[in-house]
C-alpha cells in the first residue's frame, strides 16, 4: 500500500470520529438512494498536504460530525485512482474538493475547494439546508 493511502486511512480513522468513508462511489450512491440521504463527496489528490490539513481540521472533533454521520453518506475518492465516480460530475483541477449532492446527483450547495473547506464553511452548509430525515 502506498504511503499516502496508509496515512490517509490512518488520518481518517484517527481524526474523522468514525465517519464511515466509503471508497466506492457507486456503492455509496446506491446506499444514499436507499436511505434517502445526500452524498458528501470529498475528492482528494494523492500526496496533497492540503488534503491532510482538511481531514485534520474539518473532519476532526467538530460538533457537526454527528449530523454528518446521521444524515449523510460520506465518500472519499482519490483522484486518478480507480475511477469509480462520475468524473464529469465532479471534475476539478483543485484539491481537495467537497461536493454535497442529493440522490439524483444534483448539487445541494456550491462545491468547496482547497482552503475554502473549513470547519466554519462546512458547519454553515450543514445548517443552511434541510436534509431529509428518515
Amino acid at each position: 500500500m502506498k504511503p499516502f493511502l496508509l496515512s490517509l486511512l490512518l488520518l481518517t480513522s484517527l481524526f474523522a470520529q468514525n465517519l464511515s468513508w466509503r471508497g466506492n462511489y457507486d456503492h455509496a450512491h446506491r446506499e444514499a438512494l436507499a436511505q434517502e440521504k445526500p452524498l458528501l463527496v470529498l475528492l482528494v489528490k494523492a500526496d496533497d498536504p492540503q488534503t491532510q490539513a482538511v481531514l485534520k481540521e474539518v473532519f476532526a472533533n467538530q460538533p457537526y460530525l454527528q449530523t454528518i454521520r446521521d444524515k449523510m453518506i460520506t465518500v472519499l475518492i482519490t483522484y486518478g485512482r480507480r475511477a469509480s465516480y462520475p468524473i464529469e460530475l465532479y471534475y476539478t483541477t483543485e484539491f481537495p474538493a467537497l461536493f454535497i449532492v442529493d440522490g439524483n446527483e444534483q448539487f445541494m450547495v456550491p462545491p468547496k475547494y482547497g482552503r475554502d473547506i473549513t470547519p466554519e464553511s462546512l458547519e454553515k452548509i450543514i445548517q443552511g439546508f434541510n436534509i431529509r430525515k428518515k
